[in-house]
């Protein structure tokens, strides 16, 4: 649900009709939902629950993937080395261990043979 829920959160918050313009009841069920939708954002802010953890693995997975996909174009302009992402990825395989390990030897290392990420 927490996933779901989290790639949810951004429609949720740009609603285009704002809470104060509906009637009664439409104020009350949007109330719900973002209600339901905070305590889903802090519950993934919080990264405590299996879900909550599985969420930041696939948050933290899609820079590499997407990095990979443009031939590590972003890694390449912004000079990025091999340190800096596996300190910000430090605990994605908490979430998944195989998606972590997926994401390192398919979309980081074979950049970093590359020459894309300094490997330092």
């Amino acid at each position: 649900m927490l996933t779901y829920s989290f790639l949810q959160h951004s429609r949720l918050r740009t609603s285009p009709t704002p809470t104060f313009s509906r009637k009664s009841g439409q104020r009350a069920q949007a109330a719900a939902r973002e209600r339901r939708a905070r305590h889903l954002w802090l519950e993934f802010e919080s990264g405590e629950t299996a879900e909550a953890k599985f969420a930041h693995t696939m948050d933290n997975i899609q820079p590499a993937m997407l990095n990979d996909a443009t031939d590590g174009k972003a890694w390449v302009e912004h000079i990025v080395h091999l340190h800096s992402i596996l300190n910000r990825n430090k605990n994605t395989a908490d979430g998944s261990k195989k998606l972590w390990e997926y994401s390192r030897d398919n979309f980081i290392m074979p950049n970093v043979e590359k020459g894309r990420i300094i490997n330092d």
